[in-house]
């Protein structure tokens, strides 16, 4: 299990060197809704990864579950502003380059456009919330505030009022089954939680590692389509997703088999 954990450490490393290559620059007044959006999410997404990273190495593991639970959400919340849809486990299909009258731009608008309506329902009531907040009642047709939903992703003529309707949507009904209701567990404290903090040598156990791959599955995944949707590619991305998921071909088989982890499947 060393083994596999200094190969998911290295591949950490590029990773962030290849963030850095392509985003350190970045310049949101040249890209269009749609390309700040997503690299918005990827922003928080590397966040999360590195909290992730500094968990593990102090030995925190179920607390890096928690965030992992919370990347597994973004990234739902990032296929569903991109309209994508998992075909397959191999097979995910989007647009990178829709028209502006399309869903992507729209969920981007309204995403990018959901702090006034939060500063708002906080009571902010400042000249320019409130003119920010009726530009987007106005652009989405809200007619009241009880029309305008409790969450961005909320959509009425699409039924999506819940995260598992937007992992549904996005094709990630069987995730939602499996990784995220077993994450969840840890986020609520149940049983899971203990067992997992009871682990010795965590850094390098079964059970950092399974947080540590499924942590740069999701990132290096929405890296690439976020370099896709800003019209660019880097070969080294390419590879690293590549290597990330030849990780996956045993890792899980072996999890469930680990005697110390029997409790949690």
């Amino acid at each position: 299990m060393d083994n596999k954990f200094k190969v998911l450490n290295e591949i950490y490393g590029r990773l962030i060197a290849s963030y850095y290559k392509n985003f350190g620059s970045y310049d949101p007044h040249l890209k269009t809704a749609y390309q700040n959006a997503t690299y918005a999410m990827l922003r928080r997404a590397f966040s999360l990864l590195e909290g992730v990273y500094l968990l593990i190495s102090k030995d925190l593991i179920a607390e890096s579950a928690i965030l992992a639970r919370s990347l597994v959400e973004l990234n739902w919340k990032y296929l569903f502003l991109a309209n994508a849809k998992c075909i397959s486990k191999d097979e995910l299909r989007y647009e990178d380059n829709p028209s502006e009258d399309s869903f992507e731009f729209k969920r981007s608008a309204r995403f990018l456009s959901w702090h006034w309506v939060e500063a708002h329902r906080g009571g902010n009531r400042s000249e320019k919330v409130l003119k920010m907040y009726q530009e987007l009642k106005d652009t989405f047709g809200y007619e009241t505030d009880v029309e305008v939903p409790k969450e961005w992703y909320h959509e009425k003529e699409n039924k999506i009022n819940t995260i598992l309707d937007v992992a549904k949507s996005v094709g990630a009904e069987e995730q939602y089954g499996q990784d995220y209701r077993h994450l969840s567990g840890i986020e609520h404290s149940d049983i899971t939680s203990i067992i997992v903090e009871s682990y010795e040598s965590k850094e390098e156990s079964l059970y950092s590692v399974f947080v540590f791959f499924k942590s740069l599955q999701i990132v290096g995944s929405m890296m690439e389509m976020t370099i896709r949707i800003s019209k660019k590619m880097d070969e080294e991305i390419l590879n690293i997703v590549k290597e990330i998921n030849a990780v996956s071909n045993d890792l899980y088989e072996e999890i469930w088999k680990d005697e110390n982890l029997a409790d949690i499947s």
